[in-house]
C-alpha cells in the first residue's frame, strides 16, 4: 500500500505542475481506494476507507478548480473531479448503508 500512496502522491504534484493529465492522478487514486479496501477487516474500517477517499477527491477537486479558474487545466479535468468526489460519496453512503 506505501507504493500505491507513493504513486498518489507524485501523480497529484505531477498533475499540478502540469507533467501528467488528471486521469492519471484518478487512476492512482483508484488503486490506492482498491488496496485499502482490500485490507479492511471490517465494516468500520471499510467506511473509514470510503471517508478518507471522499476527503481525498474533494480535495483534487478544489485543487482542479483553482487550476481551471488561472487556465492551467481544462473544463473536461474540473467535470472528471466532480465526477469522482459523488462516485466516492455514493460508495460512502452503500457502505453505510449496509451497517
Amino acid at each position: 500500500m506505501a507504493t500505491a500512496r507513493t504513486l498518489v502522491d507524485l501523480t497529484s504534484r505531477e498533475y499540478k505542475n502540469g507533467g501528467v493529465p488528471f486521469l492519471k492522478v484518478h487512476q492512482a487514486m483508484m488503486v490506492l481506494h482498491r488496496a485499502e479496501l482490500d485490507a479492511c477487516e471490517s465494516d468500520r474500517e471499510r467506511i473509514a476507507v470510503h471517508e478518507r477517499m471522499v476527503a481525498a477527491t474533494k480535495e483534487i477537486e478544489k485543487t482542479v478548480e483553482e487550476l481551471l479558474r488561472a487556465s492551467e487545466a481544462p473544463q473536461s479535468d474540473s467535470l472528471q473531479a466532480k465526477l469522482n468526489r459523488l462516485d466516492a460519496q455514493i460508495a460512502l453512503e452503500r457502505a453505510r448503508s449496509v451497517n
